[in-house]
């Protein structure tokens, strides 16, 4: 049974498992200048 079955409905999904290289590089192509501006970097779990 894997963890997220385990999981109530209620419950939050932990980020390092909705979190990926997509989801990424879409925020990195939606906020660019924050990223620029910030010096954001990429999560590293």
């Amino acid at each position: 049974m894997a963890a997220s079955a385990t999981r109530t409905p209620t419950a939050r999904p932990a980020l390092s498992e909705i979190y990926d290289t997509e989801l990424e590089s879409l925020a990195r192509a939606a906020y660019a200048t924050d990223y620029a501006n910030f010096e954001f970097k990429p999560l590293e779990f």
